[in-house]
């Protein structure tokens, strides 16, 4: 009954103030979080998280000690990625990075890269540009993580 009665409020909710998808604002189905599965198909997936020898794992062990190393997506420079990242970072849609925290959460508790993990430690960022944006991006997908995988952040 529960689940029904806010089924029909996201329902109800949805039609009179539509939610729209960040990648392409297609209005978004009611299954649909954010980006419109359109736009998620079309974000470029690493499945780095299923091994730690990995292409970024290879790059970083090359620079400093590496235990492990992952990325949801390969970076492009244009496309829904691109988008959603100039939009959480500069225009403060702080619910990308929530969106992407979880997304990458999901991908993570799943995998034996996190097993011998402590801690999540999100990017330091310069108190100037925190004051600019209001937020520092890393934090937001930190505790997103954080919930995902019951690893404690560090801040």
């Amino acid at each position: 009954m529960k689940k029904n009665s806010k089924a029909i409020f996201q329902t109800l909710s949805d039609y009179i103030f539509p939610r729209n998808c960040y990648g392409c604002e297609v209005r978004l189905e009611f299954y649909e979080k954010h980006l419109c599965l359109n736009c998620q198909i079309q974000l470029p997936l690493t499945l780095f998280h299923q091994t730690t020898e990995n292409p970024l794992f290879q790059k970083l062990s090359n620079r400093f000690p590496t235990e492990s190393a992952t990325s949801l997506f390969y970076f492009e420079k244009e496309g829904v990625l691109a988008h959603l990242i100039h939009l959480f970072k500069y225009n403060g849609v702080k619910e990308i990075g929530v969106f992407l925290g979880s997304w990458l959460g999901d991908h993570l508790k799943e995998s034996a890269m996190t097993a011998d993990l402590d801690a999540i430690v999100p990017v330091p960022l310069h108190t100037v540009k925190k004051r600019k944006r209001g937020f520092n991006q890393s934090e937001l997908i930190a505790k997103a993580l954080s919930k995902k995988t019951k690893l404690p952040p560090t801040f």
